[in-house]
């Protein structure tokens, strides 16, 4: 029981530190407006990994790097209206 819990497993990543991970040239700052809604609030998810097509929003592009053993994923910002 104690054993198997002690053995350290080296993941294989094919990304070497300092590759650029802007592959698509995406700019580095981004302003997106959002427009009141009838909610009284929105989640969305913002890309961190800067593979989604549909860049600053997230599509699940970091799929295929956790697949790799890359720990990447999006940032949850939820959008409440003031009072």
């Amino acid at each position: 029981m104690g054993q198997a819990a002690s053995v350290s497993h080296t993941t294989r990543v094919p990304r070497k530190i300092g590759d650029k991970l802007n592959l698509f040239n995406f700019p580095m700052v981004h302003e997106k407006v959002l427009m009141p809604s009838a909610e009284p609030s929105t989640r969305i998810s913002i890309c961190r990994c800067w593979r989604s097509a549909k860049f600053p929003i997230c599509d699940n592009s970091h799929q295929v790097l956790q697949a790799q053993g890359i720990k990447v994923g999006p940032a949850m910002l939820e959008v409440r209206k003031t009072k």
